[in-house]
């Protein structure tokens, strides 16, 4: 599912193979990114845990986020639908998880989606201001990665779906020869065996990727960041 909006809008905190020079900051494969495969639509729930890196959403975390969405969908419409529109008609098992849901999840992290990248072809500049400044955001300390949706390309889910949710997140490595600590931002598609190093891992491979994506098969991305802790909240 996807979700519409204003290209490169930041919101308040409140609401392909890697070459050579990355392959230093791979983890040793016992120690590979967290990463969950393919399971019927549940893309969106693969992309939460591949954020967090851990089995943290479960489909009966998220159906119970998507039932609270259809009783204040029902609340303010004043009336309630035949079925649920934040997951797919079959039932929960399915998924096909709507971006409310997604959102609604991370809060339960203290995270949030604080920026929303989309191209829109009657305005290209903007795309690249927005993606100006996502590069800016993506080495924030409070920044943990990205939800991608683009389009299907198996022509029975273009059918059934029509969008795929996969995360772009953000590892902290440590290179093997000099012992340095940086960043190393890797694919999590859940199409995927196993985790790819976007690009070079640094931050202008990710915009690059994003702004293919978005060109090219109407991908839209959704930064998140986790919220600043107050008191004696823990994310």
């Amino acid at each position: 599912r996807s979700s519409g909006g204003a290209s490169g809008r930041r919101l308040p905190l409140e609401m392909d193979a890697a070459p050579a020079a990355a392959a230093q900051h791979q983890h040793p494969p016992q120690q590979q990114p967290y990463h969950e495969r393919q399971s019927f639509l549940n893309c969106g729930k693969h992309t939460l845990n591949s954020l967090v890196g851990e089995h943290w959403a479960t489909t009966e975390l998220l159906h119970e986020v998507a039932q609270k969405l259809r009783q204040e969908h029902a609340t303010a419409a004043g009336h309630d639908t035949l079925v649920n529109p934040y997951h797919h008609w079959a039932g929960a098992w399915v998924g096909n998880w709507d971006i409310m849901v997604l959102c609604e999840a991370l809060k339960r992290r203290q995270m949030a989606v604080t920026q929303h990248v989309v191209f829109n072809p009657a305005a290209p500049a903007r795309l690249e201001e927005a993606l100006a400044e996502l590069c800016a955001a993506l080495d924030e300390p409070a920044t943990v990665g990205i939800i991608l949706n683009r389009e299907s390309r198996n022509w029975f889910l273009k059918m059934i779906s029509g969008h795929h949710w996969y995360a772009l997140a953000r590892e902290t490595e440590q290179n093997a020869s000099t012992g340095q600590v940086r960043h190393v931002w890797y694919n999590k598609d859940s199409n995927l065996r196993t985790p790819e190093v976007v690009g070079d891992g640094f931050a202008d491979a990710v915009a690059a990727y994003v702004r293919s994506g978005a060109t090219t098969v109407a991908m839209q991305a959704f930064l998140v960041q986790r919220k600043p802790q107050s008191g004696g909240e823990r994310g």
